[in-house]
């Protein structure tokens, strides 16, 4: 139950914060752009092993002991611009359930066969 909480409630600060003086990021339909869903499902998704690892691309890994640490928070996009080889580079505020900053990260992502998925992750 609390992640269901956790992802709402990163969901609303996501939306808020990306949507400042733009229109907003949520379609009609309710649903996030690729790479809010992807970078607001992260907590909940690294609650598992195997669907932590479908977030990441082919050949990255994270090490079992670090999965754990991406569960205890929630992560807010900055800002977003396009890197190196059709990557995407990504500027988060890492905050913890309460919402305190824990820090600022910077992640890259790619797309994989349509599908965006992490090439690097690092906490802060």
């Amino acid at each position: 139950m609390i992640k269901v909480i956790l992802s709402c409630l990163a969901v609303a600060v996501t939306a808020t914060l990306v949507g400042c003086g733009e229109k907003s990021t949520v379609s009609a339909t309710g649903e996030l752009p690729p790479l809010e869903e992807l970078i607001t499902g992260i907590p909940d998704a690294s609650s598992s092993p195997k669907s932590f690892g479908e977030l990441f691309a082919q050949g990255v890994t994270v090490p079992e002991q670090d999965r754990k640490k991406y569960t205890q928070g929630y992560f807010v996009i900055e800002s977003s611009e396009p890197g190196p080889d059709g990557t995407t580079v990504v500027k988060l505020s890492a905050r913890d359930v309460m919402g305190n900053e824990k820090g600022k990260v910077e992640w890259t992502v790619v797309d994989e066969s349509g599908k965006l998925k992490l090439k690097s992750a690092p906490l802060p």
